[in-house]
């Protein structure tokens, strides 16, 4: 008789996975609904439109996806890999939110709304592609990932992209909706 038991228990990268993909799969689904035609539309979070907010979302989900990837490859994140700039202003790291999301809104705003919707969806492959790289001790473990403090990369990464993402879908949602 064996004494081994088979386990349906999701693994922590697993569930950060399928909540990932989930949310991905939310942004494409509304992104469809809003319309090529409608992306520019403003008035959607503030004055911000669709476009906007993929590129703020961007900035955030690149980020992460870009420090991930470099526990994974042990090859340093450049200026580019982190912010899609060759380099940041003067006193960049000590802005604020309000002064990091109008640096955002700037940087993404000449951009067609094509350019913007790609750069999303690479950034948010990058996330998935680094996440799924990494070993479920580094996923489920909090501190074991730079830049997660005490927390388990779920938590720590939260705020700045699945969290991030379901707040503005919302948004987009009440704004489709109205």
């Amino acid at each position: 008789m064996s004494t081994s038991t088979v386990t349906n228990e999701t693994t922590a990268k697993e569930q950060l996975l399928a909540t990932l993909r989930a949310e991905r799969a939310r942004w494409e689904d509304l992104i469809a609904e809003v319309g090529p035609e409608r992306l520019t539309t403003p008035g959607v979070c503030g004055d911000q439109s669709v476009k906007d907010l993929l590129g703020h979302l961007t900035a955030y989900t690149r980020r992460w996806g870009a420090e991930l990837d470099a526990v994974v490859t042990g090859v340093p994140p450049t200026m580019q890999d982190l912010f899609d700039v060759d380099a940041l202003p003067e006193g960049a790291f000590e802005w604020d939110e309000t002064q990091q999301n109008a640096a955002i809104r700037a940087q993404y705003a000449p951009l067609p709304p094509e350019t913007v919707l790609a750069k999303w969806r690479d950034a948010t492959d990058l996330l998935m592609e680094s996440v799924a790289a990494l070993d479920e001790v580094g996923v489920a473990t909090p501190g074991q990932i730079p830049g997660t403090g005490d927390y388990p990369l779920t938590k720590a990464i939260a705020g700045d992209t699945f969290g991030h993402h379901a707040h503005h879908a919302a948004e987009v949602r009440a704004w489709l909706d109205s």
